[in-house]
């Protein structure tokens, strides 16, 4: 296990449930100082206890704060809620949502919902980190949180590929921004075939041919393989 947040506040946004849940948990385990969990609700969508529960588990602080990732307040007051831990060290802008209904002709209000949280959430969460990390005296890391779909695209989650992609360019503008005063910000995306995909696509598979469309299908078919929570969250620490 990687002990890259040992000692360190980790602040993580969509933590109630899935690889939100598993990362700030892992967190935990790895020596965190102390864990802010943010999201809409304490209840985890795949029923047990909640995350602010498991991490004090561990015998780590953990703090819940509800949060609409879409409001840019909400934002800043996540690293407000992180200096009862002595500031935030880690911002992990996790928080995402996915559509029903998301392809060539995804309706315009879903895409513009999904936006708000995909893509404006994951800025406004790294926007308030960064300006703590500014300060010389408190640097820290920003990890934002992508998909495969940004690397590959696929004919049904259209906007949220688009989304996903946009996350990438912030998280590389953003580092270019930062410079030498923070970490910088990494993007990072669960892979179908290792817990998880930081950087670049893999280049030991080639691409397929879509047919008729003249885009080119991700290397994985259409539709990539569950990605378990908890097989990513110990490598997602490792970006911290």
């Amino acid at each position: 296990m990687s002990d890259i947040p040992a000692g360190k506040v980790v602040v993580v946004t969509g933590a109630a449930s899935g690889i939100g849940r598993a990362i700030a948990v892992a967190a935990a385990r790895h020596g965190a100082k102390g864990v802010i969990v943010a999201d809409l609700t304490e209840t985890p969508h795949e029923g047990g206890e909640p995350t602010v529960a498991a991490i004090q588990t561990l015998g780590v602080p953990a703090r819940f704060v509800a949060t609409d990732v879409t409001r840019r307040a909400h934002a800043g007051a996540l690293v407000d809620a992180a200096s009862e831990f002595d500031g935030v060290d880690v911002m992990v802008c996790n928080a995402v949502i996915t559509l029903g209904a998301d392809g060539a002709d995804v309706a315009e209000a879903d895409h513009r919902r999904l936006t708000a949280v995909d893509l404006d959430g994951v800025l406004f969460g790294a926007q308030a980190a960064a300006r703590q990390m500014k300060d010389p005296a408190t640097p820290g890391s920003i990890v934002l949180m992508a998909g495969m779909g940004e690397l590959v695209g696929a004919g049904f989650t259209v906007a949220h590929s688009t989304s996903r992609g946009g996350v990438i360019l912030m998280a590389k503008s953003l580092a270019d921004a930062l410079g030498p005063t923070a970490s910088g910000a990494t993007p990072c995306a669960p892979a179908p075939s290792t817990p998880i995909s930081c950087g670049p696509r893999p280049t030991s598979r080639k691409p397929r041919t879509g047919t008729g469309s003249g885009l080119r299908r991700g290397a994985w078919g259409s539709r990539p393989r569950p990605v378990t929570p908890w097989r990513t969250s110990d490598r997602i620490c490792r970006a911290m």
